[in-house]
């Protein structure tokens, strides 16, 4: 699944681990470990550092660096006359591990956005007649303004330029195209609508379990009358 149509804020709340408060201690979590501050009492009671800290006997006053079973390296700092911030680091295989998980939030972050842009264009669909010649003028009318001669000078290179009468033609015919296809017939076609949305759901999603997701969309529209 390609992701690069998230933008940076989603990018973003896809990389980035919560903070959760553990018995006291707000533990910042990375996908190379944690950051736990706290009490040194509320550190020991969470069972997530117990010792030795800055300005106990032997150590340094505002900070250390020890070992502790399960982690890589621990960094404690000291904040204020009560507070501790604990850098745990991970051991690579933890890291590894979070990175697969942090990979995969992105891509189903990138997965549930295709699947929003498929959806969105699935219910742009025209769902009747009206609705289609409704929507095939107005994309007419887009078209023809670029080609519509205008009371500029020159229209295209060569120094040529229509006459006026030559212009109220063929605004008139263009007038016209408008007019007929705003009272044309439409026929519904199940199988083009089905191929419709398969079009739509290939430019968007590109692996095999997000298009597993849409199976069951559908373009919900009604026959045109």
């Amino acid at each position: 699944m390609t992701t690069t149509n998230l933008t940076i804020d989603e990018m973003l709340a896809a990389i980035t681990w919560p903070t959760v408060m553990r018995a006291g201690v707000e533990v910042d979590q990375h996908v190379w470990g944690n950051v736990c501050t706290g009490t040194r009492d509320a550190l020991v009671d969470a069972d997530i550092y117990r010792g030795p800290f800055p300005g106990d006997e032997g150590q340094n006053k505002s900070s250390l660096i020890t070992a502790q079973q399960g982690y890589e390296r621990v960094r404690v700092r000291r904040y204020g006359r009560t507070r501790y911030e604990v850098e745990l680091t991970l051991l690579p295989e933890e890291k590894a591990r979070r990175h697969a998980l942090q990979d995969a939030r992105v891509a189903h972050a990138g997965r549930e956005k295709a699947l929003q842009r498929v959806q969105n264009e699935i219910n742009q669909l025209p769902k009747t007649a009206a609705a289609y010649r409704a929507q095939f003028a107005h994309k007419f009318d887009i078209f023809s303004r670029t080609l519509r001669p205008q009371s500029t000078p020159f229209n295209f290179d060569g120094g040529c330029t229509f006459t006026p009468q030559a212009k109220v033609e063929i605004n008139a015919a263009f007038d016209a195209v408008s007019a007929a296809i705003l009272r044309a017939d439409v026929v519904k076609s199940d199988r083009d609508l089905v191929a419709a949305v398969q079009e739509i759901k290939a430019r968007h999603l590109r692996d095999d379990a997000a298009t597993a997701f849409v199976q069951g969309l559908t373009a919900q529209n009604g026959l045109m009358k």
